[in-house]
């Protein structure tokens, strides 16, 4: 069936949503009506055909499962597929039936969708966002044409992350190497499903960052030391972690793809640059596990015989409590003081942070003598200051030392 047909239907009437229904049991075309026609745009176009139907030429960057959406009076299935041209992406929904229209399509497909209806929505921060809503006549065309180049995907460097203006959080593609990788958990949602979550941290010779993986994306095998691509991810305001969910997409060791982080020797180390290293813990600098931290202006705050914490520029305030560890590591070379900070202080000492707050400078003692591998940079002052912690693998050692040896 095509807008414009003229069709005999049978069937029964009842009360619907807008009215009178017709519950179909038979419908004939009788007379075809003009072939439906509306223009092909681009993304940047989309904007002046609110309300209108368009078709669209683009590259298939993501498909998402199929999901139940739940209305007041019905529940209706919807599929979504992401579209990307040269100008930028955008979202294609299929309801019902049409989602049958993308059985033969997959990621990395270039197509012509036809007959879309452009419709927006405002996020939180009040934002218009274009998506686009496949109809029952819309045709999804799959094309051999080199006209739809791949989108330019900037990637932004670790530590340029916490410089992106509003709009840029919302679409992130970075790559970094994983340092930390946390368990699965599971959690329920206020419509009853259960839902998946898995951390990890990586990082690049700028910076490291967490990222949380989402539902399918928590799945994915990732292990310490792969490289990782994470494409649209996205940032919550105010919180320097970075979030891979439905629209975004994960590439473990993608090729041709590298991070460049080098294992060094200390004496090799130079200010100002970030490396990879490794040595045995000789010595410790005697401090509570626990550092406590003004939570406005960073500053280190001090207890007073009332009981409560003072920091020197805002007053009285509550803390932040942030784990910390400093230590000496020697390899041999030489010798360097590294400090350890939150996750990377609780993964080399195995220990939680709530239980790192009833313990004291002993602490240190149990990790005199460990072989530790450590990722981070060298500061000003000549000191390593550690960004991750990584597990000592002894096949790996042997190979980065015949490299090593081999400078």
């Amino acid at each position: 069936l095509n807008v414009g047909d003229v069709v005999e239907v049978e069937g029964y009437v009842r009360e619907g949503m807008r009215g009178l229904d017709i519950q179909v049991d038979r419908i004939e075309v009788l007379e075809r009506g003009e072939p439906v026609e509306s223009p092909i745009v681009d993304t940047s176009q989309l904007p002046q055909y609110l309300g209108k139907t368009v078709s669209i030429r683009g590259k298939v960057l993501r498909i998402l499962p199929p999901r139940t959406v739940k209305f007041e009076d019905r529940e209706s299935r919807v599929q979504e597929v992401v579209l990307a041209d040269r100008h930028g992406r955008v979202r294609v929904s299929f309801w019902g039936g049409s989602i049958q229209k993308l059985r033969d399509v997959k990621e990395g497909d270039t197509v012509l969708i036809k007959h879309c209806k452009v419709k927006s929505y405002l996020t939180p921060e009040g934002e218009e966002v274009i998506t686009l809503s496949a109809q029952s006549y819309s045709e999804v065309v799959k094309e051999d044409t080199s006209e739809v180049p791949d989108l330019a995907q900037e990637l932004v460097k670790i530590g340029d992350l916490k410089y992106l203006d509003e709009r840029s959080r919302r679409d992130v593609t970075t790559v970094g190497r994983v340092i930390e990788v946390q368990e699965i958990r599971e959690f329920k949602r206020e419509d009853g499903s259960t839902g998946k979550v898995r951390n990890i941290v990586i990082e690049d010779e700028t910076g490291s960052i967490r990222v949380a993986l989402w539902d399918e994306h928590a799945t994915v095998d990732i292990k310490e030391g792969d490289v990782v691509k994470l494409v649209s991810g996205y940032m919550r305001e105010g919180v320097m972690e970075l979030n891979v969910g439905r629209y975004g997409r994960i590439e473990v060791n993608p090729q041709g793809v590298s991070i460049a982080i080098e294992r060094k020797f200390i004496k090799e180390l130079e200010t100002g640059e970030s490396a990879e290293i490794r040595g045995t813990v000789v010595d410790y600098i005697k401090q509570e596990p626990i550092l406590h931290l003004c939570p406005h202006c960073n500053r280190r705050v001090t207890l007073s015989e009332e009981g409560k914490f003072i920091c020197s520029e805002c007053g009285e305030v509550e803390p932040r409590e942030v784990p910390v560890c400093t230590l000496i590591l020697d390899d041999g070379t030489g010798n360097i003081l590294c400090r350890l900070y939150g996750s990377a202080a609780e993964k080399l000492l195995n220990i939680p942070r709530e239980e790192l707050k009833g313990m004291g400078e002993e602490v240190f003692e149990r990790i005199l003598g460990e072989e530790c591998v450590f990722t981070g940079r060298v500061n000003e002052r000549g000191e390593f200051s550690v960004r991750g912690v990584l597990n000592f693998n002894i096949d790996r050692e042997i190979e980065l030392l015949k490299k090593m040896k081999n400078r």
